[in-house]
């Protein structure tokens, strides 16, 4: 049963990489500013891979809410702003904060929710490390 599961994951990363692939091409226009998106998404899953020098990261994971925040921010707020081509602003920079401010609860509300696994593999976060009352 385990072999199946672990052979459905390897087809549905393959799949899904081959169909990233294949839309990223269609935006070759725009990579510059969905590189980093890639990178944070990266950051962020990169502890749950099952190999070595990915494991290791557990230890140092302690931004994972911030750094999903940032990663929703950027994709959400400033990515937009980078595809219209204009110079950056200033109200941009208010608008990202603004945002940011109001993901980084909600991510931490979704981090909550996975405080038990997080414990029991050994992922240290903001909230793995902070008791309730803080968090609230």
């Amino acid at each position: 049963m385990a072999y199946q599961k672990q052979m459905a994951t390897r087809h549905f990363f393959v799949i899904s990489s081959i169909g990233c692939a294949f839309f990223l091409m269609k935006e070759l226009g725009y990579i510059k500013w969905i590189v980093p998106a890639i990178f944070l998404t990266l950051l962020y899953t990169a502890p749950k891979f099952p190999f070595q020098p990915f494991t290791t990261l557990k230890k140092f994971i302690l931004g994972k809410t911030i750094l999903l925040a940032l990663m929703w921010t950027y994709v959400t707020t400033a990515l937009p702003f980078f595809i219209m081509n204009q110079p950056w602003q200033y109200t941009y920079s208010l608008f990202f904060v603004n945002r940011f401010t109001l993901i980084f609860p909600i991510c931490i509300l979704f981090d909550l929710r996975d405080k038990e696994y997080d414990r029991q593999t050994g992922v240290k976060s903001l909230v793995t490390l902070l008791p309730s009352q803080k968090l609230k």
